[in-house]
């Protein structure tokens, strides 16, 4: 018979325990497909004449009052062999839902069931070899569906039949299985007899990934014409590239077709994680590879810019950073967020906000005096405005205009990442001087937010370190710089990319910041200290 024309129910049982021999079925379900559409459904309640325990009714949601004036499973049992009939018999974990079921029908002394069984779990192992899990739970993301009442039999049982239709077209399409004898065999193939590696697979297992360091860097997969489809970045380049291709059956669809298309791979090694991030984010962009969804292009990262001269102190935001005696704090995530800032800094401490066209960039005049309240506010050292918000917000939600509360709460959610911040990273731009020393001993020098310099020391820093640390230190923060009149996307990008770098790795590194009145010498030793402190530690 062809699997065209078979008849498939399959089947889902909700029990009072995992035990078929002490335990009872308390519901039972089962939908009827055909040519892969449902044509019937079943299900029921049953009376298992015995109290359910709480985590039952907490996992399943049934109670013992619920199922008190249901039939019995000896009543039941005739109704579901009547609607299975010759079918196939098809469940997810097979072997839990036939066990009950076929004790039940020995208590009710009828025969157990003949039909031919299907388990949709030995389909996943054979098909879905790389997923990490196969349980139902797993597949239903997997496979991106949303299930209603999950752990009810009718709602696992709909579900399980739509894998069950996705494994048959796979099985299909991918091993010519047309027959219902050679898809019955199928469940219990071996890995290695159902699939070979596609070639190019193959070849870059074999080829490349053993050459492949195990250091950070920036990965480029390449297509055919050597066209690069994907680039990434990684602490391990071998262990993230030789993961693409191990396990493939369980990416996401989007990762299958870029292994698919893949026909080789290219490296840049890089001294740190954080030089590794930062050459993605720019290689990205100069390739716009067809798999990089994100980060293509330059965004637009606005920030606050608070500016006090001739006595008039403004606030306005900015997209763009110019050393013209202004300050700069953010980047802020978007326009949004970042004129909700000025905003709120209008209101606490402005004398107005100005009229403005639509679409120009938000911006007040504050008070002679504010300059001060405002830098604590943006550098998440003065919580005032949020506790002005939060009071105002619950004030608005007693006198139910939950209109305005919404508001205030937007507002507090937008802005709490001020004080969730490193502190370097809430500082204002041209105040982001420091010496950043990473778990390897790594020393990035960051000035006006970006990584100018990279040092790498002995374990324990040897006076030769010291020597060469003291004279990066008088190049980049002592002598003179010229900096770009106006930093634009690609140096604003920077900013951001460190800013975030700096608080994923809050808890793997420490920071030296250099002021206009630190000493070089003094700071080098600091910075030397904390690279020793560490070599003892370990």
């Amino acid at each position: 018979m062809l699997i065209s024309d078979a008849t498939f129910v399959v089947v889902d049982t909700e029990t009072t325990g995992f035990d078929y021999e002490t335990d009872r079925l308390i519901e039972i379900a089962a939908v009827k497909m055909r040519k892969g559409c449902v044509t019937a459904e079943f299900s029921t309640l049953i009376n298992p004449e015995c109290p359910l325990s709480r985590r039952i009714t907490s996992l399943t949601g049934i109670t013992s009052a619920m199922v008190a004036a249901k039939p019995t499973v000896a009543a039941v049992l005739p109704r579901f062999l009547a609607f299975l009939g010759s079918s196939i018999f098809v469940a997810h974990h097979l072997s839990f839902d036939r066990a009950f079921i076929n004790r039940a029908l020995e208590r009710a002394e009828m025969p157990r069931l003949p039909n031919p069984m299907l388990c949709t779990e030995r389909l996943a192992r054979r098909l879905l070899h790389g997923l990490p899990s196969k349980g139902l739970d797993s597949l239903i993301r997997f496979f991106g569906y949303t299930v209603e009442g999950r752990h009810r039999a009718l709602a696992d049982a709909h579900v399980t039949a739509k894998i069950f239709s996705r494994f048959i077209e796979q099985i299909g399409t991918e091993h010519d299985v047309t027959a219902i004898q050679d898809l019955l065999r199928f469940q219990y193939r071996t890995f290695r007899t159902i699939r070979a590696p596609a070639a190019n697979v193959e070849a870059i297992r074999a080829q490349i990934l053993a050459r492949i360091p195990g250091c950070p860097g920036v990965y480029f997969i390449k297509g055919k014409q050597g066209r690069i489809i994907y680039i990434g970045k990684a602490k391990n380049l071998r262990r993230r590239v030789s993961s693409y291709f191990a396990g493939i059956e369980g990416h996401a669809a989007h990762t299958r077709k870029m292994v698919a298309a893949a026909r080789d791979v290219e490296w840049t090694e890089t001294e740190t994680e954080l030089e590794a991030v930062i050459l993605e984010s720019r290689s990205i962009k100069e390739h716009c590879p067809r798999f990089n969804r994100a980060e293509r292009k330059w965004v637009s990262r606005p920030f606050v810019r608070l500016s006090d001269s001739g006595g008039e102190v403004r606030i306005s935001t900015s997209v763009f950073i110019q050393h013209d005696g202004a300050e700069y704090w953010g980047p802020f995530r978007d326009r949004d967020q970042a004129e909700c800032a000025v905003e709120v800094i209008v209101d606490q401490y402005g004398v107005e906000l100005d009229r403005q066209a639509p679409g120009a960039a938000k911006s007040g005049v504050l008070r002679a005096d504010s300059a001060h309240g405002v830098r604590e506010f943006l550098a998440g050292k003065d919580q005032t405005v949020f506790d002005l918000l939060e009071a105002c917000m619950k004030e608005a939600a007693e006198r139910t205009n939950f209109e305005e509360a919404a508001i205030l709460r937007d507002r507090l959610m937008k802005l709490g990442w001020i004080a969730s911040a490193v502190p370097l990273a809430r500082l204002s731009v041209f105040d982001r001087n420091a010496a950043v020393v990473d778990e390897q001993m790594h020393v990035f020098l960051i000035l006006h937010g970006r990584v100018v310099d990279t040092l790498s020391f002995s374990q324990p820093p040897s006076p030769s370190d010291k020597n060469m640390l003291l004279e990066r230190v008088h190049a980049h923060y002592c002598e003179a710089q010229q900096h770009p009149q106006r930093y634009l996307d690609r140096e604003v990008d920077e900013i951001r990319i460190v800013a975030e770098w700096l608080h994923q790795a809050r808890d793997r590194v420490q920071i030296e910041r250099w002021t206009d009145q630190s000493n070089p010498e003094n700071f080098a030793q600091a910075v030397l200290a904390i690279c020793t402190d560490a070599v003892c530690e370990s």
